[in-house]
């Protein structure tokens, strides 16, 4: 089977968080005997194009903008979206697995993928489907007990608040149209999918990110 993950961060450029869970995902993969291509971003010129870690081939495209246009480009970012069009008809994958791709790759990607092959997932890995930061809102710092439960919706005037003239009113609007293409949205947790929920992201499933035992 020909499996193409789509992150806009990878190894070994970065090292931590959902580009590792990314990788070890490739690695096994290839080591069941799938035939693997990796897509990510990378913000040198100098380091885009083909390259191979550990028997992976990775494909880097080049994206490069100021912060404050994220929330817009993270929906859509055309110049790398030609790429990932590229891609996706050279390699002819059956699988498209997404990890991290709010902030270059774009959520547009994954209508893209829909068009080469119903099995497109994605992982969420944190809160960026609906909240483009680091979520305390629904924190009360007044209120030091330890609930079983939390109000994890957010509205326009918290978004507003928090970003200001970087927030853009159709981003959570835009994100769950676009991953109207996804056969399912995974959750790395059972939190996570209720806050998913809670904010309108329904078609999930969870399933927590593994490990090596014999590693």
């Amino acid at each position: 089977m020909k499996i193409l993950i789509l992150s806009d961060n990878f190894p070994p450029h970065i090292t931590g968080g959902d580009s590792v869970i990314a990788f070890g995902l490739a690695k096994e993969f290839v080591r069941q005997g799938h035939v693997v291509l990796v897509l990510a971003a990378t913000t040198d010129p100098a380091k885009q194009g083909r390259s191979e870690i550990e028997h992976i081939p990775v494909e880097r495209v080049y994206s490069s903008y100021h912060e404050r246009w994220r929330s817009y480009r993270s929906l859509c970012n055309p110049g790398v979206l030609r790429q990932v069009k590229r891609v996706l008809a050279e390699f002819e994958p059956d699988v498209v697995h997404a990890h991290n791709i709010h902030e270059h790759l774009s959520y547009a990607s994954l209508v893209l993928a829909r068009r080469a092959t119903p099995k497109v997932f994605m992982t969420a890995h944190d809160i960026m489907p609906f909240y483009p930061g680091t979520f305390t809102e629904f924190i009360d710092p007044k209120d030091l007990s330890c609930p079983d439960t939390f109000d994890y919706r957010v509205s326009a005037a918290m978004m507003f608040k928090r970003f200001r003239y970087r927030y853009n009113p159709l981003r959570n609007v835009m994100i769950r149209r676009y991953l109207k293409s996804v056969k399912r949205v995974i959750a790395v947790s059972a939190a996570l999918q209720g806050a998913l929920s809670q904010n309108s992201i329904l078609n999930t499933v969870v399933i927590r990110n593994g490990i090596d035992a014999a590693a």
